[in-house]
């Protein structure tokens, strides 16, 4: 409610532009003067968002050596000549993947800001474990990746056992804690 306060408060238009692209809101919604509602607890956590809108773009951040000021000397940092090369092939599947798969997806190392969620998801789930096959000096990274991606894939099924649930969740513990390693 902070950031909705401050975008509805800004003290011009453009500044409250900035704020609603900054934070992915317009502003205090309606539904909030409700006692009777609590919106964190109504809406949850939205899927697009937390992968393809934040988790993904990080990664990428990471692997090209451009996440805040982050060393370039970590490990996971792809060489950039090994980046440009993934992101040429990116742009250059788009001649290969049928339309029906979705939009051209552009070059990762140039456009990633370009990127809406569809081409994110596209990536990830089907030319990044290609391309990002050998692309690391460690293959833990690589694998760290795959085990997402499969975690991701679980997650869009349209139907789910109790087992895969539990794939889900335990997968999904285990991706956090190596990540933060």
């Amino acid at each position: 409610m902070a950031q909705a306060n401050e975008v509805q408060s800004a003290k011009s238009n453009a500044k409250s532009n900035r704020l609603t692209t900054k934070y992915g809101i317009n502003g205090i919604p309606l539904l909030s003067v409700l006692d009777s509602l609590s919106l964190p607890l109504l809406t949850g956590y939205e899927f697009m968002h937390l992968i393809f809108e934040n988790l993904l773009p990080n990664l990428a951040l990471f692997w090209s050596g451009n996440f805040k000021n982050l060393n370039q000397d970590q490990p996971f940092v792809l060489n950039k000549h090994v980046w440009d090369a993934i992101g040429a092939s990116t742009a250059a599947s788009k001649s290969t993947i049928p339309s029906c798969y979705g939009a051209a997806v552009p070059n990762i190392a140039t456009d990633w800001s370009s990127f809406l969620a569809e081409a994110r998801s596209q990536w990830a789930l089907s030319i990044g474990p290609i391309l990002l096959n050998h692309g690391f000096e460690h293959a833990k990274y690589y694998n760290h990746f795959c085990n997402l991606v499969h975690v991701i894939n679980l997650c869009l099924q349209y139907q789910l056992s109790r087992e895969e649930l539990e794939e889900i969740r335990t997968g999904f513990i285990k991706w956090v804690r190596n990540y933060e390693k």
